[in-house]
């Protein structure tokens, strides 16, 4: 971590687990302390993560910084003058943040996960109040989003938790993306407004960031999950 966890740190890669992500993205937002505290950097260059599996007592998990990569079709440069490099792109999650500049925390929550569980495949598709339970130790609740206001969500995050968005198998054209995940950052209660993150790893010089009017995307969202960071 370069200057603790930022939800900007966080993008989503080929892993289908858009669930993690975003509730990494919502610790990050509401109690990234208890991210910087959860890892663990060791003398050996490697790093463990702590983790609260179902009710049981807490799980360390040790991962390398070793990442999941893919060659590049075309050769990128090395930043010499005259000199060309051999480029490589993360498969996993992002290994840098908004700003282009090395930021592993994410990718090695992940990768911890990923082991956690069974390997990367293992995790795709899964339950972001699972995920938000393993990552916080506290129970994580689940709400239909019909049933929630605007003013819900905002005294959710008022209240320090953290609140993901689990939208529907299919949505409309135009709205959210199908089957995914967004975390809340904050809400405009005078205006019905939310303001969601695609977990995706973002384009150069994009945030994935947006305003939605509530009464506009709540038909694309199944579940409301959310839960205390402590």
């Amino acid at each position: 971590m370069r200057d603790g966890a930022d939800p900007g740190d966080v993008g989503q890669g080929a892993v289908a687990d858009c669930y993690l992500a975003a509730a990494l993205i919502g610790i990050a937002r509401q109690d990234p302390a208890l991210l910087t505290e959860r890892l663990r950097r060791n003398p050996n260059g490697t790093v463990t993560i702590t983790f609260h599996p179902g009710s049981g007592a807490p799980v360390g998990v040790t991962v390398t910084a070793m990442l999941p990569a893919r060659r590049l079709s075309a050769p990128a440069s090395t930043g010499r003058e005259g000199e060309r490099g051999e480029g490589v792109q993360e498969i996993a999650m992002d290994g840098d943040n908004a700003a282009g500049q090395p930021e592993l925390w994410p990718a090695l929550y992940e990768k911890a996960y990923a082991r956690l569980h069974g390997g990367y495949p293992a995790i795709g598709f899964g339950s972001a109040s699972l995920a938000l339970g393993t990552l916080t130790g506290r129970p994580a609740s689940r709400r239909a989003a019909r049933a929630t206001s605007v003013a819900d969500l905002a005294a959710l995050l008022d209240r320090g938790e953290v609140v993901v968005l689990a939208t529907r198998s299919r949505t409309r054209s135009g709205g959210l993306v199908a089957a995914h995940a967004y975390p809340a950052l904050a809400v405009d209660a005078a205006r019905g407004r939310v303001l969601l993150r695609n977990p995706w790893d973002p384009a150069p010089g994009a945030d994935n960031v947006r305003w939605y009017a509530w009464s506009q995307v709540v038909a694309d969202v199944h579940t409301v999950v959310h839960g205390p960071t402590r």
